[in-house]
């Protein structure tokens, strides 16, 4: 047992990081409410997708970081624990801030190792992650594609990882599968927007982001609303990225677990009014 890790000024403090982040990252009335409310107990179970012994499995919102920073005292990880009573959480999966969905917390860390273990590997045949994203602009292709890109941070403030060559020191590779699931059109302005699937190998930092950004160029500008890879979007006040399936072998029964997290309101609230053209699958 640890000890508990929120205090009032983090609360407070956590308070004043979510309208700053509103601020600077664009993000909606609805994704501030959402991480704000995540801090009330009486509403935390209702992020909650999948919970035993072992896991403990979270729809994160966007606005939230998934465990503290020196920007923002709390994160997803350390308001699970204070709901748990000060329990040792251990996150399996980083999600971003500005990205919702699945988030793995182990409970111990005999759970944490193994599932880190199969989250690593790229060969695993049972374990998959899957993002659903929306892109500005439309793909040329309509087929499932697999990219491979080189990746490595770069020393500038927001971090940011920027595409390499192959040969470069820091280079990680970063495979990632991009299925176009349906095309939509903002009748106001006609611009175009593509609903992909997003399926990743590897857990590279800012994979999804920066390979919609780059890889897809030129017919897909980046995710909607990427305030890092994608600042000229002005369609949508939150990153349109979220993780809603995370498939694993379970680490005490080595049972398969297909775990869905449904997008959340604020990711749903920004297809109304787009107007659906053609669906690809």
């Amino acid at each position: 047992m640890s000890e508990k890790l929120v205090t009032d000024k983090d609360y407070a403090d956590f308070y004043q990081s979510g309208w700053n982040a509103q601020k600077s990252q664009r993000q909606d009335y609805f994704s501030t409410q959402a991480a704000v409310a995540l801090e009330t107990r009486s509403i935390f179970p209702d992020f909650v997708v999948f919970e035993d012994e072992d896991l403990l499995i979270v729809n994160k919102p966007a606005g939230l970081n998934t465990h503290r920073t020196d920007m923002q005292h709390l994160g997803i990880l350390e308001i699970a624990q204070d709901y748990h009573g000060g329990i040792d959480l251990f996150a399996v999966n980083r999600l971003d801030n500005v990205t919702s969905g699945a988030t793995v917390l182990a409970k111990n860390k005999d759970s944490y190792n193994a599932l880190r273990e199969q989250f690593g590997n790229k060969d695993q045949p049972d374990m998959r992650k899957m993002y659903v994203a929306l892109l500005d602009g439309h793909v040329s292709d309509t087929k499932p594609a697999e990219i491979t890109t080189y990746i490595a941070p770069t020393n500038t403030k927001p971090f940011k990882m920027k595409v390499v060559k192959p040969s470069h020191p820091n280079a990680k590779d970063a495979v990632t599968q991009f299925t176009p699931l349906a095309l939509y059109q903002d009748p106001d302005t006609q611009a175009l927007f593509t609903l992909t699937q997003a399926r990743i190998f590897t857990g590279r930092t800012h994979q999804i982001r920066i390979s919609a950004a780059q890889a897809l160029a030129p017919t897909i500008r980046g995710i909607s609303g990427d305030p890092l890879y994608n600042p000229e979007s002005q369609t949508t006040p939150r990153c349109m990225l979220h993780s809603y399936e995370v498939d694993f072998r379970h680490p005490r029964t080595q049972k398969l677990h297909k775990i869905i997290a449904y997008p959340t309101d604020d990711f749903l609230y920004q297809f109304e009014g787009l107007r659906l053209l053609r669906r690809f699958v």
